[in-house]
């Protein structure tokens, strides 16, 4: 792996016997802990000629990621590419692994289960995974709705990956960008810390500690993400009793 790495970091090729060595012996990966392998593999991926690596050597890959058997070779290595596209190796793991879900629903989690990546890159990674499909809606409420699910490194590698794999455009990454720019430049609210009423504002309302609290606080949320309510400490204490009364008159 670690050839394999160099090759595709500083971009030469392997030599012929070496070459003939690593396809023949790839099997002896197996006894290599899994952290090692992973740790490599992602460093083959940062590296410039990290597709025409893994297409040369595609058979040493199968050893450490034996979901790719199930799939034939043109449809394993569909997605190398794309993979320059962006120069992030999280990103560029992502689209390598994103035929597996295509082929079968149980192959993408099996491989992140193998890979044994740390729990920040698996987060990472099953949150490009959940936008594989669907383009980003580009729009200011839609676009603060997803910053209050993630954050702003979030989006930004959405967004590099969904232009990597051809979900948008490069002018609509940079629209995506700008608008994600200028809500936290105008510190525009999609997160419960930026609110102006807390969960000490709704326990007076309420009286006592309750899972409601949490609830109304969403709630109130929502409504300034979606410009339904201006984020200001009295209408929002008027909204979040307007909710508690609903909430008593449903009950």
């Amino acid at each position: 792996m670690r050839a394999l790495r160099f090759s595709s970091f500083y971009q030469f090729a392997i030599e012929e016997k070496t070459a003939q060595a690593i396809h023949q012996h790839s099997g002896l990966l197996k006894k290599i802990s899994q952290e090692r392998i992973t740790a490599e593999l992602l460093k083959l991926l940062s590296g410039a000629d990290c597709a025409k690596v893994i297409e040369t050597y595609f058979d040493v890959i199968v050893q450490i990621l034996p979901e790719f058997m199930v799939l034939a070779p043109a449809q394993a290595t569909k997605y190398l590419p794309y993979l320059t596209r962006t120069d992030q190796s999280i990103i560029r793991l992502m689209i390598f692994l994103k035929v597996l879900d295509e082929a079968q629903d149980e192959l993408f989690p099996s491989a992140l289960r193998r890979l044994r990546l740390s729990n920040r890159v698996s987060r990472r990674l099953k949150l490009l995974h959940h936008f594989s499909y669907a383009a980003l809606q580009i729009d200011r409420i839609s676009l603060k709705r997803l910053l209050k699910e993630t954050d702003v490194s979030g989006v930004q590698d959405i967004a590099a990956y969904q232009h990597a794999v051809g979900l948008v455009t490069d002018e609509e990454s940079g629209r995506i960008m700008a608008i994600v720019k200028s809500i936290r430049q105008n510190n525009e609210c999609y997160s419960l810390k930026q609110l102006a009423v807390n969960g000490n504002d709704i326990r007076m309302l309420v009286g006592a500690d309750t899972p409601q609290i949490k609830e109304v606080l969403d709630s109130i949320l929502m409504l300034v993400i979606e410009e339904k309510a201006v984020n200001d400490h009295e209408v929002l204490i008027m909204k979040a009793a307007e909710l508690l009364k609903k909430d008593v008159n449903n009950d």
